[in-house]
């Protein structure tokens, strides 16, 4: 028996990552029937699966219920774009909050949220303390699978100037070769390849809370990995 196609919602959508999940979810996973994009500007992209609305993340409580089963949320911004600490905080957290409990009210069973390596409320640097933030928000949903992606540095060309990234990026270049492996949950990524890996984890979304870091997804099989398949190969 096929199963029914499901809905997915995916929320920062004009972002890099957000607009590769919209791409790769269109092309590449044949379970979504239906993928809904929440914007604030039009989407450049089009598709038959792709239904983009255009809304008021101010007023996320007010909209109402609409059946999805898996919710991506990539909503982010900078200091710089905000304008202030509260006003990036309110993107940053208060949506994603917003968003999530939204969804569990429309009865969506899987959620996503990318995130970032070292999120911590004891951080001392506030980007990480916000993400922390907004990570125990969705966490106090209760959704049945919750996926926190902790994506690294996005190796992208940006319609907005990111200094903090290219800092970050080139830094990675001289540190990453010197010790190679203890930063790798760092290295920079493509928007794409960050896409890929959390589309692998919601394939099949574990119960509860799954932690991703997007680097992991390419790496090459471990050895006691391959050892264990062939001992369920002689099992068998």
């Amino acid at each position: 028996m096929e199963s029914i196609p499901k809905t997915a919602l995916v929320v920062g959508a004009t972002g890099a990552v957000g607009r590769e999940l919209v791409r790769q979810m269109c092309e590449m996973r044949p379970d979504y029937g239906r993928v809904i994009a929440w914007v604030r500007k039009p989407l450049n992209y089009r598709h038959a699966k792709l239904f983009v609305e255009e809304i008021d993340f101010d007023h996320i409580d007010a909209l109402p219920p609409e059946q999805v089963h898996d919710i991506y949320c990539a909503l982010g911004t900078t200091l710089k774009q905000a304008g202030s600490e509260e006003a990036f905080l309110q993107v940053d957290v208060e949506y994603p909050k917003a968003l999530a409990q939204w969804g569990r009210k429309a009865g969506a069973r899987c959620f996503v949220l990318v995130s970032a390596p070292d999120a911590s409320r004891n951080s001392k640097h506030f980007y990480l303390r916000a993400k922390a933030k907004a990570e125990k928000a969705v966490r106090a949903a209760g959704f049945r699978s919750l996926v926190i992606a902790r994506a690294p540095l996005i190796d992208a060309q940006r319609q907005d100037f990111r200094w903090t990234e290219l800092l970050g990026i080139a830094a990675f270049g001289l540190f990453g070769r010197l010790l190679p492996g203890k930063y790798d949950k760092y290295r920079p990524m493509s928007a794409g390849a960050i896409a890929q890996a959390i589309l692998a984890a919601t394939q099949e979304p574990r119960p509860g809370e799954q932690v991703v870091y997007p680097y992991e997804f390419f790496l090459p099989p471990r050895a006691d990995d391959n050892a264990d398949d062939d001992d369920e190969a002689v099992m068998g």
